[in-house]
């Protein structure tokens, strides 16, 4: 079960995510990314970590990309 990370902030949101996908924990990975991405829509870094994410995790990206 994905854990909610300790801190708002969305850089240390953003941080928080990579090393998820480094560890493979993509789960909580994406909820730390959806945290950051609420905090701010428009953080290209938070955007572009979901494209990652969902590469890696098999999903569709297309979506992401406008």
């Amino acid at each position: 079960m994905a854990q909610a990370p300790s801190t708002t902030a969305p850089l240390s949101l953003i941080s928080q995510a990579i090393t998820e996908i480094h560890l493979g924990r993509y789960e909580e990975a994406e909820a730390a990314l959806k945290q950051a991405m609420e905090k701010d829509p428009e953080n290209a870094d938070a955007i572009a970590n979901l494209i990652v994410l969902s590469i890696l995790a098999g999903r569709d990206a297309g979506p992401l990309v406008k």
